[in-house]
């Protein structure tokens, strides 16, 4: 039995690790050995070239030079010559709609692993008993369930809280029905939102999300909160901070117009305004200071870059064809189109400058952050417009590198980063003897140019090997699906 090394919040750890390795446990498959292939552990300096990779009942078992490696009778072979080895990689922000037309897209794009950011409970909640059962074909999860918003939320899913006791027992509830962890959101009052993180930590439960309008970032990290989703926490770096929280000018504008249902331009002008003055006030001395204390205490930022790229610079991209148009159905694309948004419909000439202002900025300060040691989470934010299960994960990666991390530092934030977030020592995101065969194989070397983990040769997944013949039929049911309108 291969022991794991759990932290010290042993239970929860234990069902969260439970849940992940649900399907790697595979004795009744034949074991498989990749032969002379070569290995890129993210979390190792150098590629193991020509090994073999021995994979018995879900598991890596040994990792040997091939010319030493004797194969078994009754293993599978898998020849891996001119091949390159990752680990499955995870997109750690999406919003699934449909498992069954984004399930398969994330498999064949070798994203074998998703934390699903929330959803209505009595559907998401559901999807890992059809996993188990062969229902649904699809990646490894992690679920939030409903968020936890303010009475002002205009999320469907949203779990309203006003207090703290509210707070606290929406997060029991949460834990009860099997949440993973907590998903905060804008609209929670400063009452709620530290009662929810203190109940969270008191019940082992992460708690991840947006920072809300009335806390500060620093607060926020103090409070335990173990991700920061899109863009890169600009407000902690700035001297500007506390006086934009205290004026309250963007809430109180989103407030009013909800509540009319009207001048939302005047709702994009207040956020251009507030932010503004956030960047005009940002140092990197502040910001490395922030950074610091994400290392800390342990929280990742999830910049979602491609989700970002497509709010700010939609108008390109509604002038260019989208090559995986085919995998959206009709009502999806209608609803990307920039008329049909209510932040991208009411954009005004200063809002527009002031998202490219900070998108520039967030890519300044994510190297500074990355050079500072904070862990940085590759998401996507798929459900947004332009984005597509799987696919816009490899975007994801490109977008990081174009910001100037490295290609091994961008395949980190979708491998050991997210290992190292669920607090695993072994299991995922590695490639050593005792991790979970999650495995994707490609056709070039994605240290080289992060562009390659487009090339995928196979994906070994819950003790199979899909070929690319396999995995291309999984697009093809993704297609069907979109087609049917669903």
């Amino acid at each position: 039995m291969i022991k794991t090394k759990l932290p010290a919040s042993g239970t929860v750890a234990a069902i969260l690790f439970s849940r992940i390795l649900l399907f790697a446990q595979q004795p009744d498959v034949a074991p498989i050995a990749v032969t002379h292939v070569s290995v890129i552990d993210p979390a190792r300096p150098a590629i193991q070239r020509d090994v073999t990779v021995q994979i018995v009942s879900g598991r890596i078992q040994t990792i040997s030079p091939s010319n030493d490696f004797k194969i078994p009778s009754g293993t599978q072979v898998l020849d891996g010559s001119g091949k390159y080895m990752i680990p499955g990689l995870w997109d750690m922000h999406v919003h699934t709609t449909n498992p069954k037309r984004e399930f398969p897209m994330f498999i064949a794009n070798g994203v074998l692993g998703v934390r699903n950011m929330h959803g209505r409970m009595e559907r998401v909640f559901p999807w890992r008993d059809q996993l188990a059962n062969g229902t649904l074909v699809g990646p490894r999860l992690l679920l939030a369930g409903a968020l936890v918003d303010g009475p002002a939320t205009t999320s469907r899913s949203a779990i309203v809280v006003r207090d703290a006791l509210e707070a606290r027992a929406a997060v029991g509830r949460l834990k009860a029905a099997g949440a993973d962890f907590v998903k905060a959101y804008d609209g929670l009052s400063r009452e709620s939102y530290f009662a929810l993180a203190a109940e969270a930590k008191r019940l082992g439960m992460p708690v991840a999300g947006h920072v809300p309008w009335d806390v500060r970032i620093s607060e926020a990290l103090r409070a335990g909160q173990r991700s920061l989703e899109h863009g890169a926490a600009l407000e902690g770096g700035s001297a500007a901070e506390a006086e934009v929280a205290a004026a309250r000018a963007v809430p109180r504008a989103i407030e009013e117009a909800m509540r009319t249902n009207k001048n939302f331009p005047a709702v994009m002008e207040t956020i251009a305004r507030a932010g503004t003055q956030i960047l005009d006030h940002h140092n990197d001395a502040l910001a490395r200071a922030e950074y610091g204390e994400f290392v800390r205490t342990g929280t990742s930022l999830t910049p979602t870059l491609v989700t970002l790229r497509s709010v700010t610079f939609i108008d390109d991209l509604v002038k260019q064809p989208d090559p995986l148009v085919r995998f959206s159905p009709k009502w999806e694309q209608d609803a990307w189109k920039p008329e049909r948004g209510i932040v991208t419909a009411n954009r005004t000439p200063a809002y527009i400058a002031y998202r490219k202002r900070e998108y520039a900025a967030i890519e300044r300060a994510l190297v500074l952050a990355r050079q500072v040691g904070v862990s940085i989470l590759a998401g996507t934010d798929i459900g947004s417009a332009y984005t597509h299960a799987g696919f816009s994960l490899h975007d994801e990666l490109e977008w990081l590198v174009r910001a100037g991390l490295t290609p091994r530092e961008a395949l980190q934030c979708a491998t050991t980063a997210a290992a190292a977030f669920l607090r695993f020592d072994r299991g995922i995101g590695t490639i050593k003897p005792g991790s979970v065969a999650s495995l994707v194989l490609l056709n070039a070397n994605p240290l080289d140019d992060i562009g390659n983990v487009r090339k995928i040769h196979a994906v070994i997944h819950n003790g199979s090997v899909l070929s690319r013949k396999k995995l291309d039929s999984l697009l093809d049911e993704a297609a069907a699906e979109a087609a049917a309108g669903r």
